[in-house]
């Protein structure tokens, strides 16, 4: 089936669930906070503005290409969220386009089953309304899946080229791609051994119609892809190091956990609570463990049961990563609705029911991605801004919109972690940011941010009234308290100045 077949404005299911995949992305994009690595992700591209190219570091382990990307976001649509959210959400509807492709191997039907769910997925959702990578490895998995099912069924160019996209962009994102390749590889002698214990469904041997030269020429240009990226397009070879390098601190973060260990039931946790319908896909896969099963689809389940395993035992977890385990045991969830359609006569009732299991996945997806955001008793809530940021920050972007001038007062923030602070202040030139240890605060700073248990000691040394904000920036941070200068901020305040220093109180007259 050809890509302009099922995205032909007169296929309106495909087009719904774009559509509904569209709006779940892009509604109120700037409403969540940026995340700490958001505003870490931030600085890089900020630095890039300086240097001309992304410098790739082997212990930050994430690759360049996501940069440039939001590098280039952000210099045509300015600094804000919508600038460096806008690309992986756009990436994230594309990857929902990617499953839909997958008809001509697993059926329509089965295809367009898999993509409604991933397009109200709570983990697709929620991570593809951030900046961060985990959303460009779906992509490169999936391309990559389509290629080899292409090759599988076809042999065409075509597919080998997908194939080796899929494989480059994956080397382009992150080194977690090492355990992906493993498992595809593997999952080839598996399903060998399985055919011998239960034969798949007969299928006849596909002639390959692509050349030697095809394969070479798409190899070369994928690493020169590569070899361009990361060594900072040839104005920092020393990238290119990184490249194998990276692996040696990847292992070492990843057993030690740094503080992000889980246990190993991690991911099932995870499925259980929000991600019914690929957990559904997990117990019906083991149905292609029995003869007569497809052969693709089984390979397909045998590699995502060696993903889920490798991810499982490796103690470093953070829940993004879920969303590169989900996408075949959506595949497996709708294989498993259309097979039973046919086979119960009862394709009403059947397909009624996975409507009502998608239909309650989009209700616990709505109340995350847009109420819930920052409640750390959603596990997908991680590391996240709180929402009460803005009783620092509107403040400051208020009185900024009246004077622009105000970009340039000296501010003072004194937490002991402050991400994502630095980005979210960035085109404020003179804030200063210090640890919770450093010497006392600028004497001439307009706004300071300090810890409430710190305030007293602050308010000692304070010689002006100021209004005064409490907030708590995320999780694992100590409550904080921001002033602002009420002779500069009384504009955007109402009432009077909850600080007011004792010098500044006239004493009252007595009368003789």
């Amino acid at each position: 089936m050809s890509i302009k077949k099922v995205f032909s404005p007169a296929n309106w299911p495909v087009l719904a669930i774009l559509l509904l995949a569209a709006a779940l992305r892009l509604a109120w994009l700037d409403l969540k906070p940026p995340h700490f690595d958001e505003g870490v992700n931030g600085l890089f591209i900020d630095r890039m503005a300086d240097t001309g190219y992304y410098h790739y570091d082997p212990g930050n382990y994430h690759g360049p290409l996501h940069f440039y990307v939001l590098y280039f976001g952000q210099a045509l649509l300015g600094r804000n969220l919508w600038a460096v959210r806008l690309p992986m959400a756009l990436l994230s509807i594309g990857t929902v386009g990617l499953m839909l492709l997958f008809g001509q191997y697993v059926g329509r039907g089965s295809a367009r089953w898999a993509a409604l769910a991933l397009s109200v997925s709570p983990a697709a959702v929620f991570y593809g309304r951030y900046a961060i990578h985990e959303t460009w490895l779906l992509a490169a998995l999936l391309l990559s899946a389509l290629g080899l099912a292409g090759l599988w069924r076809n042999g065409d160019r075509h597919s080998l080229r997908c194939l080796i996209a899929g494989a480059t962009l994956a080397v382009l994102t992150k080194e977690t791609y090492i355990i992906h390749a493993a498992c595809f590889l593997l999952a080839l002698p598996a399903l060998k051994l399985l055919e011998m214990i239960s034969p798949s469904e007969p299928a006849p041997r596909c002639r390959q119609h692509w050349r030697w030269r095809d394969l070479s020429l798409g190899c070369g240009v994928g690493g020169l892809t590569i070899a361009l990226f990361y060594s900072g397009f040839g104005l920092d070879p020393s990238g290119l190091t990184g490249l194998y390098r990276t692996f040696a601190v990847w292992a070492e973060t990843g057993q030690d956990g740094h503080g992000h260990d889980k246990a190993w039931s991690y991911w099932l946790q995870l499925l259980l609570r929000y991600e019914w319908s690929a957990l559904l896909g997990m117990a019906f896969g083991l149905a292609l463990l029995w003869p007569l099963a497809p052969r693709f689809p089984r390979y397909v389940f045998i590699m995502a049961v060696g993903t889920v395993t490798a991810y499982s035992i490796v103690p470093y977890k953070t829940p993004w990563c879920v969303l590169v385990l989900l996408w075949p045991f959506l595949f497996v969830f709708g294989s498993a609705i259309e097979w039973l359609a046919r086979r119960t006569g009862r394709a009403g009732l059947c397909r009624s029911g996975a409507a009502l299991l998608v239909l309650g996945t989009l209700v616990v997806s709505l109340r995350l991605n847009f109420y819930k955001y920052d409640d750390d008793s959603e596990p997908y809530v991680y590391v996240q801004t709180y929402r009460e940021v803005r009783r620092l920050t509107e403040p400051l972007f208020a009185l900024a919109a009246r004077d622009p001038a105000t970009h340039h007062l000296p501010g003072s923030i004194r937490l002991a972690e402050y991400h994502p602070l630095p980005w979210l202040l960035g085109d404020f030139t003179a804030v200063s940011f210090h640890g919770t240890n450093s010497p006392a605060t600028e004497p001439d700073a307009v706004f300071i941010v300090e810890e409430k248990e710190k305030a007293r000691a602050l308010e000692r040394t304070l010689d002006r009234a100021f209004y005064r904000r409490d907030f708590r920036l995320r999780s694992g941070q100590k409550p904080a308290v921001a002033y602002f200068e009420a002779r500069v901020f009384a504009p955007v305040f109402q009432g009077p100045p909850e600080f007011v220093p004792a010098a500044a109180v006239q004493p009252r007259e007595i009368q003789p």
